[in-house]
């Protein structure tokens, strides 16, 4: 199962083992289903491309991680100034250092940034525009056996249900966290 290459998703730590939420949920459907499941960490390499963006925001210099950002980028009324950042620490930090003004990220990648900075305080009270609100898919490749598909789809559904789930993003984000699951 390859997953994103970005902490708190996944990482390759020290010891060369996969870390991280998506490991840690692989691992756990794993185990709900009897089923052995490889992890493998992969890169997210795009290229960033000169994008335009929307209203107020577009004077500002926005960092962002991989190209990412299409909420405003796909506006292009008018240009954007984004900074392609090497990691979500460096966005916190250049946030604090006001070398940009804002930070396009997910709210994991920023608690877990904030935490690995020892940058909580710092930003307890930073305003927080919430751009978009979307859903993490589990997805299956096509080749897979239906059957395989089905038992992974139920295994899911009962770690969303026992709460294994959320056990697992407060044990990487922090007792604060909430994981907000769709019905």
């Amino acid at each position: 199962m390859p997953v994103l290459q970005a902490k708190p998703f996944g990482w390759i730590d020290a010891s060369g083992r996969p870390q991280g939420i998506y490991p840690d949920i692989a691992a756990a459907l794993s185990q709900q289903t009897g089923r052995v499941i490889r992890v493998e960490v992969v890169p997210f390499a795009r290229a960033a491309a000169l994008v335009a963006g929307r209203g107020d925001l577009a004077p500002l210099a926005l960092g962002r991680m991989n190209g990412g950002c299409q909420e405003l980028s796909d506006d292009r009324a008018v240009p954007w100034r984004f900074q392609e950042l090497q990691s979500q620490e460096s966005g916190v930090r250049m946030l604090q250092a006001r070398r940009i003004d804002g930070f396009c990220t997910v709210n994991e990648s920023l608690l877990d940034a904030l935490s690995s900075t020892g940058l909580e305080a710092s930003f307890a009270d930073a305003q927080r525009l919430v751009l978009a609100s979307k859903p993490v898919w589990l997805m299956l490749s096509p080749g897979l056996e239906p059957e395989l598909g089905q038992e992974l789809v139920r295994g899911l559904a009962e770690l969303q249900r026992n709460g294994e789930l959320a056990k697992i993003f407060k044990a990487r984000l922090g007792s604060r966290y909430v994981l907000h699951l769709s019905k």
